[in-house]
């Protein structure tokens, strides 16, 4: 038979979780150490007020790489170059330059594939 761990069992094993954290241990090792998922550790440390830290992604956020995307489409180029350059799908830009076009930023010019922004006079 399983021993199952009292209510008040698991909050001091939650509070001895949080606190590994909080000493500096990455939430996957005292994940592993005790024996539960990582969602459990970072549930365990925000219960408990322990920062936790998180993975961060080196890929820009999408909102940052659709200004980058906007500012090649400007530029000029194909579907595929500004993807290959942004490092995004061949979809992504072309979601971004209808969007852009239905939002009047763009201009189609006397061929429908050309695509050109709208410059603003001010």
């Amino acid at each position: 038979m399983i021993d199952r761990l009292s209510h008040g069992d698991r909050k001091r094993r939650r509070g001895r979780m949080a606190r590994a954290v909080a000493a500096g241990e990455v939430p996957a090792d005292v994940a592993e150490r005790f024996r539960v998922t990582p969602g459990l550790v970072y549930r365990a440390c925000i219960e408990f007020g322990v920062p936790v830290p998180r993975r961060r992604s080196r890929r820009p956020t999408t909102r940052y790489r659709c200004f980058d995307v906007l500012a090649a489409i400007r530029r000029g180029g194909t579907n595929a170059s500004i993807a290959r350059a942004a490092g995004v799908s061949r979809q992504y830009v072309h979601e971004i330059r209808s969007a852009a076009g239905l939002a009047g930023l763009l201009d189609r010019g006397p061929d429908y594939a050309q695509w050109k922004f709208i410059r603003q006079e001010k």
